[in-house]
């Protein structure tokens, strides 16, 4: 696995040299249950936290998606956190103009470089997940609700949707969903 701290430490370096210096930033640490995000900042006791998710530390895999990922959140970590608008989009802007990144608000594997999983590691997965289906993507399906004109609504989590569909209205069609699975 590749060492998070390292990495961090040369984000900051390349940040530094275009003028960016976010809030003091206490630790980085590695993310091994994260399923749906690539990294989180928090603010904790007015000091910052960043974890990456171990999916993007694989020894195989290049250093730019994991970089990438640290990069993002520690622009979070500037003018106290902010939303992807406004000020951390403006930042995001100049580190992928000035130093060569391809930061957005939200990634996906495609955007991040990262290969499709095989269908080995979607079978690893779903088993972990007992029995959830594992897009390409990596996104894990555990529930699905479907409206009569066909359209679906997947989640990963349990919600007032999963739990009352017939309490919710298609965007589409105006219909009910119903879940099946």
């Amino acid at each position: 696995m590749k060492d998070v701290q390292k990495l961090f430490d040369e984000c900051m370096a390349e940040l530094r040299s275009i003028g960016i210096v976010p809030d003091p930033i206490r630790s980085v640490t590695v993310n091994t249950r994260a399923t749906r995000r690539w990294g989180q900042a928090s603010k904790i006791k007015g000091m910052w936290e960043i974890s990456i998710s171990d999916r993007l530390l694989a020894d195989d895999l290049p250093d730019k998606p994991a970089k990438t990922v640290i990069m993002h959140e520690i622009l979070h970590c500037r003018w106290n956190g902010g939303s992807h608008i406004g000020y951390w989009s403006a930042l995001a802007e100049k580190v992928n103009k000035e130093l060569g990144y391809s930061i957005h608000s939200h990634d996906s594997r495609a955007s991040l470089g990262l290969p499709p999983l095989t269908e080995e590691e979607k079978t690893a997965l779903s088993k972990r997940y007992k029995g959830a289906e594992i897009r390409d993507d990596g996104r894990i399906v555990r529930y699905i609700v479907e409206c009569p004109c066909g359209n679906r609504v997947e989640r990963s989590k349990m919600s007032r949707l999963i739990q009352h569909p017939e309490d919710y209205r298609c965007r589409k069609c105006g219909g009910t969903f119903r879940r099946v699975k």
